[in-house]
């Protein structure tokens, strides 16, 4: 009898077994990317992981209970759900997820980093959306901290240059699936050619390098005078051009045909 319980409680334990999966999510994927990743992994449904996102409380975070205008965003959570790789159970509640998430931001985004964060006169959420942008739009150490100058220059100087101008935010605005507002709410909110300053919310979520970059921008000379930034691909790598004045930005980019000033 001992051996039979012995062999059926094995059995039970093996089927009751529950499976973990490890998930990388890379600097810069949007909230849709992670839900969409997080269901075809088994973690979560990707509406569960949403409905969580924009619906679950988790104001026991201090730097989530500090986010400002959370109504006008499309994603509540977008930019705080730090990229690495973790280990998941499978079957999980989204709420449980987005909390392993957040946990992480909370211990990379360490006290002394929160601290240079708040010495630039910033708030969290102000260096996690400029760092979503400066993510956005470079893909290397030296060049975050090159934009981050550039972007940081227009933010201090908003009477002559009111606008960042990234396409890195035009394009989040216009990809992601309208929520009950509609397309065009979420274009004005987070479309740096449309709105002023900084968009409403992050438009991805940062890594490491990207939020460093918003409390160490470049102290080359050169680059502390520039007001513009424009990257070419030529052969598919990335080339930046940092530029003083909208006459030489124009005429790099006539050059390389990048953006609006690409000769057709």
């Amino acid at each position: 009898d001992a051996d039979y319980e012995l062999i059926n409680n094995s059995l039970r334990g093996t089927a009751n077994r529950i499976d973990t999966v490890k998930v990388t999510f890379i600097e810069g994927e949007t909230v849709e990317t992670y839900a969409r990743k997080l269901e075809e992994n088994n973690v979560c449904s990707a509406a569960d992981f949403l409905k969580a996102v924009n619906e679950a409380d988790f104001t026991n975070y201090s730097f989530i209970k500090a986010i400002p205008n959370a109504q006008d965003r499309a994603y509540l959570l977008e930019g705080y759900l730090f990229p690495d790789t973790y280990e998941f159970y499978t079957n999980s509640s989204g709420e449980s997820v987005v909390r392993k998430f957040l946990d992480n931001f909370n211990a990379r985004v360490d006290t002394s980093l929160k601290a240079a964060i708040k010495a630039r006169g910033m708030t969290i959420d102000q260096a996690v959306i400029l760092a979503s942008i400066i993510q956005g739009e470079a893909a290397d150490t030296d060049n975050m901290n090159k934009v981050s100058r550039v972007l940081q220059n227009r933010l201090e100087n908003p009477g002559t240059y009111p606008r960042l101008e990234c396409d890195s935010t035009s394009s989040y605005a216009k990809n992601m699936v309208p929520g009950e507002g509609g397309g065009a709410v979420f274009v004005k909110a987070y479309d740096t050619y449309e709105r002023e300053g900084l968009p409403v919310g992050p438009i991805n979520n940062p890594g490491l390098d990207a939020i460093r970059a918003v409390v160490e921008p470049s102290e080359d000379e050169e680059i502390k005078q520039c007001y513009f930034f424009a990257t070419a691909y030529i052969d598919e790598v990335p080339h930046y051009f940092y530029s003083k004045t909208y006459a030489q930005h124009k005429k790099t980019c006539e050059k390389y045909g990048i953006g609006i000033h690409a000769k057709s």
